[in-house]
């Protein structure tokens, strides 16, 4: 895995994965009945998205404009590129109704090896790994999409392992996707409510007259998105329980062309 490669080929790209929390057959009919009408309205505009076309920003904009979904608790997390004071702001689009934060990319450390059961001869290391994940703004996240300590201590060690040497004193700036996946998470009881988020790991390096360095950084989106009552009261009495019935539906299995016996 060449992570400085010019291809994507060796990154990991989810455009759009569906999480569907203790939502199962029985679980979802105890759901609020606005909260059913999200569902099954959602699930029809996004059907009509081709899947290959299911991105953070097609999604998102298709969320935005649900007429029975008012969004709330925006997140824009960006890095701080390496070797500057500055930090990456995100996308003007990133940034309405959002909270921004920004984060100390995960240095890679000297003598790490990606052979190593340990990876890394470092003995700071795990400690930096572990304070990285305490200030990510949504732990949740991350369990969900299964990105833990080893994972990052994986993904480091090969972005050292691959690394090209950058030296001081020139101008050099070179950013590698690693991981981009989106996530909508859909409501179930603990969270009665719709949440889109997209987490990118990029391997970056940098280099100017008096900074060498690499490492990994993160950047994060989210938006959650919550039933319109105001919308969906004003819903004919026929479209709201064909909805509720829809989203009940959703866990069933579906019978397609059953056989006829004799």
């Amino acid at each position: 895995m060449d992570l400085w490669r010019d291809s994507r080929e060796d990154s990991l790209t989810i455009g759009l994965a569906p999480a569907y929390g203790k939502l199962n057959p029985q679980s979802i009919k105890t759901l609020d009945d606005e909260t059913k009408i999200l569902i099954a309205v959602t699930n029809n505009i996004l059907s009509k998205i081709p899947p290959s076309a299911r991105t953070w920003d097609s999604v998102r904009a298709a969320m935005v404009q649900n007429p029975v979904a008012e969004s709330f608790d925006a997140i824009a997390f960006g890095p701080k590129p390496l070797g500057r004071t500055t930090t990456t702001q995100p996308r003007p689009e990133d940034t309405h109704d959002s909270t921004i934060h920004d984060q100390e990319a995960i240095p890679l450390p000297v003598g790490l090896e990606a052979s190593l059961p340990e990876y890394s001869t470092d003995t700071s290391f795990p400690d930096q790994i572990e304070n990285w994940i305490k200030d990510f703004p949504d732990r949740d996240a991350l369990l969900e999409t299964r990105i833990d300590d080893g994972v990052l201590t994986a993904i480091v060690a090969r972005t050292q392992n691959s690394a090209k040497p950058a030296s001081a004193g020139k101008e050099y700036e070179c950013r590698k996707p690693v991981i981009d996946i989106t996530v909508l998470r859909h409501p179930d009881i603990d969270h009665p409510y719709f949440k889109l988020y997209c987490i990118c790991l990029t391997g970056l390096m940098y280099s100017d007259r008096t900074v060498s360095s690499h490492g990994i950084t993160a950047t994060y989106n989210s938006h959650c998105f919550k039933p319109c009552t105001a919308v969906i009261k004003r819903l004919p009495t026929k479209t709201r329980q064909e909805a509720v019935r829809t989203a009940e539906a959703l866990f069933e299995p579906k019978i397609t062309n059953p056989t006829a016996t004799v």
